[in-house]
């Protein structure tokens, strides 16, 4: 039966109907002890948390589960995770198979957020974008500002956070 378990994309439509009829028959057998134990760890960060478990945290027992994320992600995208595996995983809150999303900080830098408010500013008192030919330092250093907001956006490496404000 393992065997059969492990060929089911291998096997014929009416293999799979046959061997779906055996009762008690399961395509996926259970994970292993130290998977659902590791989970089970994850589920408990989560809910203490609120969050997923980031790889930098200084508490060991919060790495491992960081290190368990990313392990799962990397065999999600290599295809050897089972289905139920991926749909235990899909049910934990934050959860998101896209890592891009999960390393997006939605807290702002400091220095980010002033000179955006130093665009404003400008745009407020002279009725326009500013513009990196002006002789002011204050409106070129703006002006630079956006631009380079603008490659990033092209690159797509702004966050949401960041194309939202």
């Amino acid at each position: 039966m393992i065997n059969q378990r492990q060929r089911e994309g291998d096997l014929s439509k009416n293999k799979k109907l046959t061997l779906a009829k055996i009762p008690g028959w399961v395509w996926q057998q259970k994970q292993d002890k130290k998977w659902d134990e590791q989970l089970s760890n994850l589920r408990e960060i989560i809910v203490r948390t609120g969050q997923l478990p980031s790889r930098w945290n200084t508490q060991p027992e919060i790495k491992r589960a960081a290190k368990f994320v990313h392990k799962q992600r990397a065999l999600y995208k290599k295809g050897k995770l089972t289905y139920l595996q991926m749909e235990e995983l899909s049910k934990l809150a934050h959860w998101s198979w896209n890592t891009s999303m999960t390393h997006q900080r939605p807290v702002l830098k400091r220095k980010w957020v002033e000179q955006l408010a130093n665009v404003r500013e400008v745009i407020v008192r002279t009725g326009q974008l500013p513009s990196r030919s002006d002789i002011q330092p204050e409106i070129k250093r703006a002006a630079r500002f956006v631009n380079k907001q603008r490659c990033l956006y092209k690159q797509g490496q702004l966050s949401n956070v960041q194309k939202i404000v």
